[in-house]
């Protein structure tokens, strides 16, 4: 980030000189990005992959000298289906194109892709809304700065149990990002 030259206060109002678009992105402080990947309306198989390769676009923001970021939070969301077990979700700084992260398969990690993974996270206490129809996991606070390869983050989950979603969207995955 570039350094201001100075701040000053006058009056209650303040007055910046510098890089004043790096100011302003840092002001706006988290962007939030859902995804709503098409997946499979049966039954998954404990370690399938669910959604696919998810791409989280324009969640960093483009400040100099690269793209900082510190992850908030991950949410996951069925609004449709009661869902047990852990969801796991790897994060990347870019496409981990190298291996195979299919739908409703087991996924076929490859050592290529390691080399972008910001991290492992997982969703171990889902919520469910309504009784017998929404589930939703949160894991808040993380706190990982990281310097991304561009503005998008790129995740894969998977299932710990058997979730079946009702419908082809029935999945959501949100991550929060602060810049950094």
């Amino acid at each position: 980030m570039p350094n201001l030259t100075s701040i000053a206060f006058t009056g209650g109002s303040q007055t910046a000189s510098g890089t004043v678009s790096t100011v302003d992105a840092l002001l706006n402080l988290t962007t939030a990005v859902a995804v709503t990947p098409t997946v499979t309306a049966s039954a998954y198989t404990a370690n399938n992959v669910i959604g696919g390769v998810m791409t989280f676009s324009n969640i960093i923001p483009a400040v100099a000298p690269g793209f900082n970021g510190i992850l908030q939070s991950v949410m996951a969301k069925f609004k449709a289906t009661v869902v047990t077990g852990t969801l796991t979700v790897a994060i990347f700084k870019a496409n981990p194109s190298n291996g195979t992260y299919t739908d409703k398969t087991a996924p076929t990690w490859n050592s290529a892709d390691m080399a972008n993974l910001l991290g492992i996270y997982q969703l171990t206490v889902p919520q469910s809304l309504g009784g017998t129809t929404m589930t939703v996991y949160n894991l808040d606070g993380i706190g990982k700065a990281f310097t991304g390869a561009s503005t998008s983050l790129y995740a894969v989950v998977t299932v710990g149990g058997a979730p079946t979603p009702a419908s082809t969207s029935d999945f959501t995955l949100e991550l929060a990002v602060l810049p950094g």
